[in-house]
């Protein structure tokens, strides 16, 4: 083809050739873009409607109506606030690992309707919303909706009421639930006070896989991951989601039906917008690293890092728990030098941390939690360690043989709980897809599930001690043939750990990257300092 003008979508047929085995299959219109022109990129803007209900619901509001007449009744000014600051962190999650090709713009509408949730409801709102907007339902590729708030006016049932993040959703994709068959649209509620930002991301790309799967491109990855999706080396909600943005082809992006196509400067021409209103330009980027004195090597590492989507933050939260506060000048997360290689060795768990046995991992410096972690191993299992500011719950998840999360028997849960006297509680479990699709006697289909068979507490050793008014805790995962944990040289274990929040113990303070896993790579010979 010729006189094709640069950064233009161009729609084209698929026809099968005559006596094509499967001439139905591959058949349709498909669309692409043009490459931009140099010093330019390009990349999908994609507008989104955010329905807000405001009204608070009460769960006892029928047992308690003396305390509801002084009870919030709707959404403050702070409550939007930070909801609205929710969504720009979603938008930055898509941006950053879709390699800066994809570009959500939220256009929140708050109603003091209360939700209805009903095919009919939902559709009332959507048409209330853009009558009140003045625009049509083609100004939106998709509509979320956020609802609920159910609280508690009683002291004592609201005080241990979960409000760590939204509470559940669905997502109706294309030609689901409504009259509007080409919107995709989510509906989500969530708890006073919640972090919405991980349920948002979720709901949002079920709704972004039906687009493409409307577009003719079925084999845009589900995100519930399982053996027969595209497996790799990913963890669970984050690290999963992020998994599935980064394999896309930076230009499929452009075949999706919706969204419009933006050309923006790129002097550099790597598919950075130098400026703009978006989440991470070149400007931004090294404007922060003028003012926190980044070096040129970490700015360059770093954008890479984003553009080729092998990033070790996959949402870059500076407010997750677990940031070690650092000035990004003298810090070098995500790039964590040979911090991944581990020495043989075979340490003495007794309470205590000899430097000559043990091998540092990580040390982070959180208002709730200082640790330093660290790690040997040798042909009889995995040894893990850390000395903290106080005793605190660890959860640790191992990939033994480092194939992913959702495939093969060898996943670990393993949670520590330390008790006043001084013992740990240990409980330990496989996520095993071993079954994953076959049928039960009732001819029910397998999925994953949690066993206590192959792996079981009392073969994990723990000591624990005290040094310097420091809580120590060591921790041994011993060798297991059935769940593949084999340590050797050249073999390389995944390794997620975090500790619980001493006021919140569904928050972890993350070790590295939430949800990611850290590749523990096995080396041989003696510890080098």
């Amino acid at each position: 083809m010729t006189g094709l003008r640069p950064s233009t979508r161009v729609h084209f047929r698929l026809s099968p050739p005559p006596g094509a085995s499967r001439p139905g299959e591959f058949a349709g219109v498909y669309r692409t873009a043009t490459l931009p022109r140099r010093g330019t990129t390009h990349y999908l803007r994609l507008p989104w409607l955010v329905i807000v209900h405001t009204p608070i619901h009460y769960r006892d509001a029928a047992e308690r109506p003396e305390r509801l007449a002084a009870a919030p009744r709707e959404l403050t000014t702070d409550d939007r606030q930070r909801l609205e600051a929710d969504l720009e962190m979603v938008r930055a999650f898509y941006w950053r690992n879709s390699r800066c090709r994809l570009d959500i713009r939220w256009r929140v509408h708050y109603t003091d309707d209360p939700f209805v949730d009903s095919g009919p409801g939902r559709q009332a709102a959507f048409e209330a919303a853009l009558a009140a907007l003045r625009e049509p339902p083609e100004a939106y590729a998709g509509v979320l909706f956020l609802y609920g708030w159910d609280e508690y006016l009683d002291p004592e049932r609201a005080r241990t009421h979960y409000r760590g993040q939204a509470f559940g959703g669905l997502t109706y994709g294309v030609n689901g639930g409504w009259d509007y068959k080409e919107h995709p649209h989510s509906w989500i509620r969530f708890h006073h006070r919640a972090d919405t930002t991980w349920v948002i991301t979720h709901e949002f790309h079920h709704a972004l896989d039906s687009l493409f799967e409307a577009s003719g491109y079925p084999e845009y990855a589900f995100n519930h991951p399982d053996p027969s999706q595209p497996i790799g080396f990913f963890g669970e909600h984050w690290d999963a989601n992020a998994f599935i943005l980064r394999m896309w082809r930076p230009q499929d992006w452009f075949a999706l039906t919706r969204g419009e196509l933006v050309v923006a400067p790129d002097r550099v021409g790597d598919g950075m917008p130098d400026d703009g209103d978006l989440p991470i330009t070149r400007r931004s980027f090294h404007g922060r690293g003028r003012r926190t004195g980044w070096t040129d090597l970490r700015m360059m590492l770093e954008s890479i890092g984003v553009l080729t989507g092998i990033s070790n933050d996959p949402i870059h939260m500076t407010r997750w728990a677990g940031r070690d506060r650092l000035p990004d000048g003298r810090d070098t997360y995500p790039l964590y030098g040979d911090a991944a290689r581990r020495r043989r060795g075979r340490p003495t768990l007794d309470g205590r941390l000899d430097r000559d046995e043990w091998q540092p991992l990580r040390a982070f410096d959180d208002p709730d939690l200082r640790a330093e972690t660290f790690c040997r191993w040798d042909e009889d299992g995995l040894y893990l360690a850390a000395r903290c500011s106080r005793p605190a719950e660890i959860r640790l998840q191992l990939d033994a043989t480092a194939n992913g999360w959702f495939n093969g028997s060898d996943n670990y849960w393993l949670n520590l709980f330390p008790d006043r006297d001084g013992s740990v509680r240990v409980e330990v479990s496989l996520f095993d897809w071993e079954r994953f699709g076959q049928r039960d006697e009732m001819g029910r289909m397998h999925s994953v599930y949690r066993n206590t068979e192959k792996v079981r507490r009392e073969q994990i050793r723990v000591a624990t001690g005290s040094e310097g008014g420091r809580w120590v805790i060591e921790i041994h995962v011993p060798r297991n043939e059935r769940t593949g944990l084999l340590p050797a040289p050249g073999a390389v274990i995944g390794l997620s750990w975090g500790f619980a929040h001493s006021r919140e113990p569904r928050t972890l303070l993350a070790l590295f990257e939430p949800c990611t896993f850290f590749p523990i790579a096995c080396a041989d010979g003696a510890v080098t300092r």
